[in-house]
C-alpha cells in the first residue's frame, strides 16, 4: 500500500470500534501491550498505543501525484466516517502515511 490512514492512541479501544465499524475497513489492527512483531519476535518490543491502518491509495510508490489524488478522493468520500473515528475517546493521532520513492 502506498498511502495509509493511521489512527492511534494509548487508550483507544479498537475492539469497540471494530464491533461497529463506521465505513472504514482496516487492513491492520494493533493493541497496546501486544508484541510489535508477534511472529518473529513475540517477546520483543510491545505496542505503546492501540490503533488501525486503512488503505487510502494503492498506487505505485513512484506515483505521488496519483496518491495525492486518491487521498483527496478518499478523504472526501469518507469524511463522515473519518470524523467519527478521530472523535472517539482515546484517539491521539490521525495521519496519512505516503510511501514514495
Amino acid at each position: 500500500m502506498s498511502c495509509l490512514l493511521r489512527i492511534a492512541g494509548r487508550t483507544l479501544d479498537v475492539d469497540a470500534y471494530l464491533a461497529r465499524p463506521a465505513g472504514l475497513s482496516p487492513i491492520a489492527v494493533f493493541r497496546r501491550g501486544e508484541p510489535r512483531f508477534r511472529l518473529t519476535d513475540p517477546k520483543g518490543q510491545r505496542h505503546q498505543r492501540s490503533g488501525l491502518n486503512v488503505v487510502v491509495s494503492e498506487r505505485d510508490v513512484d506515483d505521488f501525484a496519483g496518491q495525492v489524488k486518491d487521498a483527496r478522493r478518499f478523504l472526501s468520500a469518507k469524511a463522515a466516517a473519518i470524523r467519527a473515528l478521530v472523535r472517539r475517546k482515546g484517539v491521539e493521532t490521525a495521519s496519512l502515511d505516503f510511501g514514495i520513492d
